[in-house]
Protein backbone atom coordinates (compact mmCIF):
# COMPACT_ATOMS: atom_id res chain seq x y z
CA UNK A 1 0.00 0.00 0.00
CA UNK A 2 1.30 3.24 -1.33
CA UNK A 3 2.01 5.77 1.87
CA UNK A 4 0.65 9.27 1.21
CA UNK A 5 2.12 10.86 4.31
CA UNK A 6 5.05 13.20 3.53
CA UNK A 7 6.62 13.19 7.02
CA UNK A 8 9.57 10.78 6.43
CA UNK A 9 8.64 8.54 9.20
CA UNK A 10 9.78 5.91 6.89
CA UNK A 11 13.74 7.06 6.42
CA UNK A 12 15.08 6.29 9.50
CA UNK A 13 17.01 7.48 12.21
CA UNK A 14 18.61 10.85 11.09
CA UNK A 15 16.14 11.72 8.58
CA UNK A 16 16.11 15.56 9.81
CA UNK A 17 19.43 15.83 9.18
CA UNK A 18 19.64 14.64 5.82
CA UNK A 19 17.11 16.75 4.29
CA UNK A 20 17.79 19.66 2.33
CA UNK A 21 16.51 23.03 3.32
CA UNK A 22 15.74 25.66 0.97
CA UNK A 23 17.92 27.98 2.64
CA UNK A 24 20.86 25.74 2.71
CA UNK A 25 20.71 26.06 -1.48
CA UNK A 26 22.84 28.14 -2.90
CA UNK A 27 20.86 31.52 -5.12
CA UNK A 28 23.51 31.94 -6.65
CA UNK A 29 25.94 29.32 -8.76
CA UNK A 30 29.52 30.46 -8.94
CA UNK A 31 30.95 29.82 -12.30
CA UNK A 32 34.76 29.08 -12.51
CA UNK A 33 36.18 31.11 -15.29
CA UNK A 34 39.02 28.30 -15.45
CA UNK A 35 38.73 26.26 -19.40
CA UNK A 36 36.95 23.02 -18.64
CA UNK A 37 38.22 19.84 -20.94
CA UNK A 38 34.98 18.39 -21.82
CA UNK A 39 34.09 21.82 -23.13
CA UNK A 40 36.90 21.97 -25.90
CA UNK A 41 39.87 24.19 -26.41
CA UNK A 42 39.40 28.01 -26.11
CA UNK A 43 38.42 28.60 -30.09
CA UNK A 44 41.22 31.19 -32.21
CA UNK A 45 40.34 34.73 -33.35
CA UNK A 46 40.54 33.63 -36.59
CA UNK A 47 38.13 30.09 -36.05
CA UNK A 48 35.80 32.17 -34.51
CA UNK A 49 35.70 34.49 -37.34
CA UNK A 50 35.58 31.79 -39.37
CA UNK A 51 32.77 30.33 -37.86
CA UNK A 52 30.55 33.29 -36.99
CA UNK A 53 31.09 33.75 -41.39
CA UNK A 54 29.70 30.36 -42.07
CA UNK A 55 26.89 30.92 -39.29
CA UNK A 56 25.42 34.06 -41.02
CA UNK A 57 25.03 32.22 -44.48
CA UNK A 58 23.94 29.05 -43.35
CA UNK A 59 22.41 29.71 -40.00
CA UNK A 60 19.43 27.42 -40.12
CA UNK A 61 18.07 24.81 -42.28
CA UNK A 62 16.78 26.97 -44.77
CA UNK A 63 20.43 27.99 -45.40
CA UNK A 64 21.55 24.03 -46.11
CA UNK A 65 18.70 23.53 -47.75
CA UNK A 66 19.50 26.38 -49.95
CA UNK A 67 23.52 25.09 -50.54
CA UNK A 68 21.69 21.68 -51.29
CA UNK A 69 19.59 23.15 -53.94
CA UNK A 70 22.53 25.36 -55.61
CA UNK A 71 24.27 21.68 -55.80
CA UNK A 72 21.41 20.57 -58.16
CA UNK A 73 21.36 23.15 -59.88
CA UNK A 74 24.99 24.14 -60.84
CA UNK A 75 26.60 20.25 -60.52
CA UNK A 76 23.67 18.20 -60.87
CA UNK A 77 25.38 15.48 -57.92
CA UNK A 78 24.20 12.58 -56.52
CA UNK A 79 22.70 12.65 -52.89
CA UNK A 80 25.95 10.44 -51.98
CA UNK A 81 28.29 13.18 -53.49
CA UNK A 82 26.19 16.06 -52.39
CA UNK A 83 26.67 14.83 -48.75
CA UNK A 84 30.74 14.59 -48.98
CA UNK A 85 30.23 18.04 -50.47
CA UNK A 86 28.15 19.59 -47.35
CA UNK A 87 31.10 17.78 -44.99
CA UNK A 88 34.17 19.38 -46.93
CA UNK A 89 32.45 22.75 -46.21
CA UNK A 90 31.25 21.86 -42.50
CA UNK A 91 27.38 22.07 -43.20
CA UNK A 92 25.76 19.25 -40.98
CA UNK A 93 23.40 17.42 -43.34
CA UNK A 94 21.58 13.80 -43.71
CA UNK A 95 21.61 11.73 -46.17
CA UNK A 96 17.58 11.71 -45.97
CA UNK A 97 17.10 15.57 -46.14
CA UNK A 98 19.56 16.24 -48.56
CA UNK A 99 17.87 13.27 -51.08
CA UNK A 100 14.32 15.00 -50.32
CA UNK A 101 15.85 17.98 -50.97
CA UNK A 102 17.82 16.84 -54.34
CA UNK A 103 14.55 15.10 -55.48
CA UNK A 104 11.91 18.09 -54.52
CA UNK A 105 14.49 20.45 -56.77
CA UNK A 106 15.12 17.56 -59.62
CA UNK A 107 10.69 17.21 -59.88
CA UNK A 108 10.96 21.61 -60.14
CA UNK A 109 13.95 21.83 -62.64
CA UNK A 110 11.99 19.42 -64.74
CA UNK A 111 8.66 20.99 -64.49
CA UNK A 112 10.27 24.16 -65.31
CA UNK A 113 11.54 22.23 -68.23
CA UNK A 114 8.28 20.81 -69.85
CA UNK A 115 6.94 24.25 -68.79
CA UNK A 116 9.24 25.73 -71.44
CA UNK A 117 10.82 28.50 -68.35
CA UNK A 118 13.61 27.01 -68.53
CA UNK A 119 16.33 25.85 -71.90
CA UNK A 120 17.40 22.38 -71.32
CA UNK A 121 21.00 23.74 -73.09
CA UNK A 122 20.94 26.81 -71.38
CA UNK A 123 21.13 24.47 -68.13
CA UNK A 124 23.46 22.02 -69.52
CA UNK A 125 25.70 25.34 -70.01
CA UNK A 126 25.35 26.92 -66.74
CA UNK A 127 26.71 23.24 -65.48
CA UNK A 128 29.52 22.97 -67.35
CA UNK A 129 30.52 26.57 -66.40
CA UNK A 130 30.15 25.95 -62.66
CA UNK A 131 32.40 22.67 -63.67
CA UNK A 132 34.49 24.41 -65.00
CA UNK A 133 34.52 26.94 -62.03
CA UNK A 134 36.05 24.20 -59.56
Amino acid sequence: MLDNRNDYSFAGPGAKRRRVRLEEIPQKIERSKHWRPYQGAPKSEKRKEKELKKSEQYENARGVVERIRALVLDHDLSALDIEAQLKRDGYPATVIMISSVRSHMIQSIKLLIDAGLIDRRDLKRHRSRMKSRR
